[in-house]
């Protein structure tokens, strides 16, 4: 049985990996600090020398944009590539789909 942290449904758990610029051990470490503070965040690492950051979190609860408003704040950037640019388009529709359904009332017709 996985534990998670509380407030994480495995359900819709989900794992992401973002590219970053611009990012030292200081806000490096205020940007891993301040994303495991977040209720619905499940993990959080940051590889400083190749600027990677995987947040695993519950996409009910928490939406992509929450990690890059704190990103941001810290001063770092998210990479510009075309790939990474795809990739964040493609996590914030499939965060979205999550949030609604996670929302949706079952229903049953007997």
């Amino acid at each position: 049985m996985n534990s998670h942290k509380l407030g994480v449904t495995a359900n819709y758990l989900v794992k992401r990996r973002l590219l970053l610029n611009g990012v030292f051990p200081q806000n490096g470490t205020a940007i891993t600090e301040t994303a495991e503070a977040l209720i619905g965040v499940d993990a959080v690492t940051l590889d400083l020398p190749t600027g990677t950051l995987d947040v695993h979190y519950d996409a009910s609860k928490r939406q992509l944009d929450d990690f890059i408003e704190i990103i941001k704040h810290e001063g770092s950037t998210l990479s510009t590539t075309r790939w990474q640019r795809f990739k964040r388009g493609w996590y914030r529709y499939f965060d979205q789909n999550i949030k609604e359904n996670a929302a949706e009332k079952p229903w049953s017709c007997h």
